[in-house]
This record gives structure tokens, sequence and C-alpha cells, in this order.
């Protein structure tokens, strides 16, 4: 993760004696008693502002080093944070969050690495008052194999939905109380319904029945306890 400093100053009541430590290339935050101790492990990053220029990261461990292309600490350190965003308004969205809330949880984020190379990351982060201004601490975490992995199922849902919605077929769904979750297909003119028209009822309701022996039911019922079920029926004078 990398820290940010605000452009915003403090009332002089609202002030923590927490003072910016600099050692060379290694920085960490201080109080008068202990050392700020950094949330981090072998898949968390830590960093601390600088006060003087908005932006910079102040510190990294080797693991985000790694994580976003660097070939060293130092080019980590000589780079802006804002230059990492993809997108400038996400890194916007996240200042005006974090000016509101002064933490934000699991905020999912795309970033370029050293080399050009996109990445997805999650982050925490939390506003700290660092002597006259806000500055950001906080941690993330690479989470580019699961995005894709969600983009790839999402298209693929895609193609299967714009697949099904040519057929002249109906594809339905329905839950364990054979309430309907889904209904597609280019089928569904035929019967004067519309896409997920009837989504919301049961299938009993559709069937207009109180009757729990209907096949249609029966074969629902058995279908969900892990049957493969097949039914011939006829609706609206044609069969399926």
């Amino acid at each position: 993760a990398f820290a940010d400093v605000a452009h915003e100053s403090l009332p002089a009541a609202g002030r923590q004696d927490i003072r910016t430590h600099l050692d060379g290339n290694d920085a960490s935050i201080l109080s008068p008693q202990r050392p700020l101790r950094y949330f981090d492990s072998s898949r968390l990053e830590k960093t601390c502002p600088e006060r003087s220029k908005p932006g910079r990261i102040l510190d990294g461990n080797d693991t985000m080093i790694e994580m976003l292309g660097f070939a060293d600490r130092a080019s980590l350190l000589a780079t802006d944070a804002g230059s990492l965003y993809v997108k400038p308004e996400d890194r916007a969205r996240l200042k005006e969050w974090l000016s509101r809330m002064e933490v934000v949880r699991a905020y999912e984020v795309e970033l370029r690495r050293a080399d050009g190379r996109r990445i997805w990351v999650e982050m925490n982060l939390r506003v700290l008052r660092d002597m006259e201004q806000l500055v950001w601490e906080g941690a993330l975490n690479d989470i580019t194999e699961r995005r894709l992995a969600e983009d790839a199922l999402w298209d693929s849902e895609r193609r299967l939905r714009l697949m099904v919605e040519q057929m002249p077929a109906v594809l339905w769904s329905v839950d364990h109380s054979l309430r309907f979750t889904l209904s597609l297909g280019a089928g569904l003119a035929a019967l004067d319904l519309h896409p997920n028209q009837v989504v919301g009822i049961t299938l009993q309701e559709f069937l207009r029945t109180h009757d729990p022996d209907v096949p249609m039911l029966v074969a629902h019922r058995r279908a969900l306890a892990g049957e493969s079920v097949s039914l011939r029926t006829e609706w609206a004078g044609r069969w399926y």
C-alpha cells in the first residue's frame, strides 16, 4: 500500500504529536512514547507519508516493490502515488471517501505497475493526523487473479445469456421453494411472456394449482434433490 498527504490543515486542538522520521532511505512515523506499528504480513504492504509532498510513497516492503514491478526500493519511493492509478477518478473518489469516513476497507482499484502492466488491488486505508496535515496509511493486496476469474465468468454468462435469448427455447431456474429466479429465451414470446417476467412467483402460482403431485412440480422437486429429470409438457398449444 502507500500513503498520501491530503491538502488540508488541522486546527491546533485536533493535532496529535506524531512526527515523521527520515533516515536515509528509511522512514517511519514515531510518537514520543513508542513507534507506530504498521499492519504487515507477507501479502500486505506498509508505507508512511512524507509531510511536505502530497502523494509521495515513503516506505514499502519487498512484497510491495515486487507487486508494483519496481527494480528497487529507491525507485518505488521516487514515484508519485497518483501516477499508479489507471483511472485518476479512482484516486479522487478514494480521497473524497477518506475525507468523510477516515477509514476505507476493501477498496478495489486498478493500478499500473512500473513495467506498464495493469493489476487489481484491494486497499485498506485510514487517515492519520500528522501535525498540520492529513495523511493516509494502509495496506494493499493483489487480487488480479480473482478479478480476472470474475471477469471471465461474467463474460461467459453474458455469452450464454445472449445465446439463450436468441434460441427458440425457454431457460428457467427455481429455488428450493420452487420460486422462479430466472426465465430467459426467445421461446417466451410464444407464451406471451417477457424475460424474467415470472421471477419472484412460485411454480405453483404460475401453474395455478394447489396439487403437489402435478408432474411439473414433482419433476422440479426431483431435480432439486439431485436427480436428472426429463419431462414432456404442453403449454399454450406447444409441447416442451
